[in-house]
């Protein structure tokens, strides 16, 4: 069968290899390394890379929601992987100066009554770790030697969807949205 995303066959267990030929896998993951791609192009304009990566970003939120999470299992032949090399955004972005940077309430569901938390966030760091979450995991199911490993990758995304890089997913595509050209 073919995947729009490799995997190391003759490693996984048939319950993972189910897993990663489900489509909402493969959508994700194809998502996933499309962004890094662009990411990790040479020659970006800062501005360009912005409003290429936005779409980007909405198809990897679009994916992350229907990610399913995979079946734990015993995780206890699982390798450490070294970390790839990565790209470093805030360089790129850094060339937009004041307009990587935006206000966010760290609580947006509060009461009428309640004083929101402010805090200044920043597109070149929610692009970076978005991109190091990803980059990461996937580096881990390519290079994967076991089963664990895999499932161990495919649960991180998923979690880091929910809690990490999901959040930045949803910061970043609200600073993009008001990014505009000549401010």
């Amino acid at each position: 069968m073919s995947t729009l995303f490799p995997y190391p066959s003759g490693v996984v267990t048939p319950e993972t290899e189910t897993y990663l030929l489900l489509d909402s896998t493969q959508d994700f993951l194809f998502a996933a390394k499309r962004f890094i791609d662009l990411t990790e192009q040479p020659g970006k304009v800062a501005f360009d890379y912005c409003q290429q990566v936005r779409p980007l970003l909405t198809q990897l939120y679009i994916t992350g929601l229907s990610l399913q999470p995979i079946k734990k299992t015993d995780v206890s032949d699982a390798d450490d992987i070294d970390d790839p090399a990565f790209h470093n955004i805030g360089i790129l972005l850094s060339e937009l100066g004041i307009n990587t940077y935006y206000w966010e309430a760290y609580n947006p569901l509060i009461t009428a009554m309640e004083e929101p938390e402010l805090g200044l966030g920043w597109l070149a760091d929610d692009l970076q770790d978005i991109y190091e979450d990803l980059k990461r995991e996937l580096h881990v199911i390519k290079q994967a030697r076991t089963s664990a490993e895999v499932e161990m990758a495919c649960r991180a995304l998923h979690l880091g969807f929910q809690g990490h890089w999901g959040n930045h997913c949803v910061n970043a595509l609200r600073a993009l949205h008001y990014l505009r050209k000549n401010q």
